[in-house]
């Protein structure tokens, strides 16, 4: 959030072979000083004061001609990625650190299966790319609401069009996908698991829902969800592709065809 517009950065447990600079993350700065012989220097993540100064926009680790598009790090420790990640606005403060703001990246992709093609391309470069599995959070269904004149009704529309998964969905599907037309644009092959938990205006499952019951309740949703036969064909093409079957395998299933 410290560039303008705010960009996504990725807090990586991989690297890249090269194409990459120096990004502002280092596991323990202090320790890894001292065991250079260096002096310590404070230089420690923060949580974001009251009203944070402004700060210069600094890019964190700029791609190159060999790397992700994507800023990020792989230098950065569990506690702090957790901090990062979850900023969710309006429910906890951003992170700041080393001159760099973070918070949920869900302000800007918020399915973010695009991005781990991307990545995938960018870690193995020239492998190609078997299988996507995409799993959602829950997608409402679709209302028509009243038209609100004002810009209130103009930045809801932009909140929730932000935030929605289901249009990366729709052109990963249309790239990989085999329903339309009966074939695909790519060799790619594609699966998306995403329930569907009601209408958005029910307020019943908030971002920040910790009631047992209605927990419970999105379980028994998702529990159903995979039971339809849809569902069912996509795992077992799943597990068929995951795990293949050997030549016995095979032989067994033939016969099970032929007998049917």
């Amino acid at each position: 959030m410290s560039s303008s517009p705010s960009q996504l950065c990725l807090l990586r447990n991989y690297n890249y072979g090269g194409g990459e600079l120096p990004d502002s993350f280092t596991i323990d700065p202090n320790k890894a000083r001292q065991r250079l012989g260096l002096e310590i220097d404070v230089a420690m993540e923060t949580h974001v004061p009251p009203t944070p100064k402004r700060v210069a926009p600094i890019k964190c680790a700029p791609r190159t001609g060999k790397g992700s598009r994507y800023p990020g790090s792989f230098r950065v420790t569990q506690k702090i990625a957790l901090r990062a990640t979850t900023a969710a606005p309006t429910f906890f403060k951003p992170l700041l650190s080393f001159d760099e703001l973070y918070c949920d990246g869900g302000i800007v992709a918020s399915n973010p299966s695009a991005v781990a093609v991307h990545e995938a391309r960018a870690v193995y470069p020239g492998v190609p790319l078997e299988l996507l599995v995409s799993i959602g959070t829950g997608e409402f269904t679709e209302i028509k609401v009243p038209p609100r004149v004002g810009w209130d009704g103009v930045v809801a529309q932009i909140l929730d069009s932000a935030t929605d998964a289901e249009g990366v969905h729709h052109i990963l599907e249309d790239v990989f996908g085999e329903e339309k037309g009966g074939t695909k644009m790519a060799s790619t092959t594609y699966f998306r698991f995403n329930a569907n938990v009601g209408r958005p205006d029910s307020g019943k499952f908030p971002i920040d829902e910790i009631d047992p019951g209605r927990l419970q309740e999105l379980c028994d949703i998702v529990d159903a969800y995979m039971e339809e036969d849809e569902q069912k064909l996509k795992l077992k093409k799943l597990g068929d592709l995951i795990h293949p079957k050997g030549w016995i395998q095979r032989a067994i299933q033939c016969n099970i065809d032929k007998s049917a």
